[in-house]
């Protein structure tokens, strides 16, 4: 999970200065990998866009339980699952964590 660059490029080649701290439309991407019952991995890919600029645990929270209730109505058998971010403090803060271990999601977040 992270992150994507915002989104509004202005020009077809931006300068430094054009390039950092620009506004614009802040974007989530979720890469959900699964080992189906032949051995081979699958890859599901889950875009969120906000509308919000501020990328908070809350806003995480609500991106997480979708993508979790989507993975869960694709594959129902799926009970653990094991999250990899960078380390950005959206990530890992308490409020996110217990949010996702008391959800109605009945998930075990196994890491």
């Amino acid at each position: 999970m992270d992150w994507a660059m915002e989104w509004l490029p202005h020009f077809y080649r931006e300068k430094m200065e054009q390039w950092f701290a620009k506004g614009g439309v802040p974007w989530h991407e979720a890469v959900v990998f699964k080992r189906v019952e032949s051995g081979e991995v699958k890859k599901y890919t889950f875009t969120h866009v906000a509308q919000e600029s501020e990328q908070t645990a809350v806003q995480v929270f609500f991106i997480i339980s979708d993508v979790l209730k989507q993975v869960k109505d694709i594959f129902p058998g799926v009970n653990r699952v094991t999250f990899q971010s960078d380390n950005a403090g959206c990530y890992h803060t308490s409020i996110l964590l217990c949010s996702l271990l008391f959800s109605k999601l009945k998930l075990q977040v196994k890491r």
